[in-house]
């Protein structure tokens, strides 16, 4: 099983999370290649879904976190059966988490991020949604033409050195 540094470094993870962000292709991530309808309904099914693999009790340090990381491998499942491969990465986080060194803030690890049925359900989603307009974003992004090379280089020019060049400093 892979390890990952963070939260509980040298622990073992399920292999949910032996996919790394790192390692996904434009083609597993590009939300033109995946759609992804968003709304009341969608949201209500999926919360009921998520709350239902919340551990009612949190194992803690003691349990070695079981239930907190259970809950994120069963969500990992769920997202990516019901979305496609680009939403098994919505727990990406940027600093010490499950996946460390991505883009969403709202979630950190388990054992941190799993509290209470609804305050984890409510995380997970905004995580979900966080992951996915970041994806929109990069995707927006990439279609839009570059700027040109002498744009670039007077937008990095500051005034002084603009008019040092025109002799009026």
């Amino acid at each position: 099983m892979a390890q990952l540094s963070g939260c509980r470094p040298g622990w073992e993870y399920a292999t949910s999370l032996d996919t790394s962000p790192y390692a996904a292709t434009w083609a597993e991530l590009d939300p033109a290649r995946h759609p992804f309808v968003w709304d009341d309904d969608e949201e209500t099914r999926v919360s009921i879904l998520i709350k239902a693999r919340v551990p009612p009790v949190r194992s803690g340090h003691e349990g070695r976190w079981a239930g907190e990381r259970r809950c994120v491998d069963q969500v990992t499942a769920l997202f990516a059966e019901r979305y496609g491969s680009w939403a098994q990465y919505w727990n990406w986080s940027p600093g010490e988490g499950d996946r460390d060194g991505g883009v969403v803030g709202v979630w950190c690890c388990g054992a941190h991020s799993v509290t209470t049925p609804d305050e984890t359900t409510a995380r997970v989603v905004a995580a979900l949604l966080e992951w996915r307009d970041w994806l929109e974003e990069l995707a927006e992004r990439s279609r839009r033409p570059a700027r040109p090379a002498e744009r670039c280089r007077s937008a990095r020019e500051t005034p002084t050195r603009r008019a040092a060049a025109s002799g009026t400093a």
